[in-house]
């Protein structure tokens, strides 16, 4: 479906840049032949339409690639259970008490569905919590790593995370 979809979009584009090729041929030779009759308005005017027309053209061909680039990403349901479990485990409980038995089983079946569903970024960012809750188990790291986490699953289900500060989603897990 995606090249077909593909294709469809530089067809489109292709007969824009067509039409303006051609637009822009014909107001030169309109220009050229009728240069001695032409009231130089007129002229300005052609050439602000064309110019409009090509700023549109663009605008145009841009918001159909962002859109189209952010449309074909399915999110799995189980991608969904995987990351709303680590987020539950993660708001229930309290970092620093990693010596607790259902907490680490809880951990580990997440930390097992993970590698089947979760993404590059996400893995690569669980990969270093575990490693620090293993290390070194200060709260402000394991914290930050967690919201790193969090962060990369955002990333893999298509929000840009702009504008979300440092710590914003830690105290948000903890508030609520």
């Amino acid at each position: 479906m995606k090249p077909l979809y593909n294709i469809l979009i530089f067809f489109v584009c292709l007969a824009l840049l067509a039409a303006l090729v051609f637009f822009l041929i014909f107001s030169a030779k309109f220009l050229i032949e009728q240069y001695e009759h032409l009231d130089p308005q007129w002229s300005s005017g052609i050439m602000i339409i064309s110019a409009v027309f090509l700023i549109c053209t663009l605008i145009i061909g841009r918001a159909i690639h962002s859109i189209s680039n952010n449309k074909d990403k399915i999110i799995h349901p189980e991608k969904s259970v995987v990351y709303g479990n680590f987020i539950e485990i993660w708001s229930k409980q309290d970092p620093l008490v990693l010596q607790d038995k259902k907490y680490q089983k809880d951990l580990n079946i997440n930390s097992k569905q993970m590698l089947l569903w979760a993404s590059d970024g996400v893995l690569k960012a669980h990969s270093k919590l575990q490693k620090i809750t293993m290390d070194n188990p200060e709260p402000d790291k394991i914290k930050s790593q967690v919201e790193k986490v969090i962060l990369a699953m955002r990333k893999d289900v298509g929000h840009r995370n702009i504008g979300v500060l440092s710590g914003d989603l830690v105290r948000f897990l903890k508030e609520n």
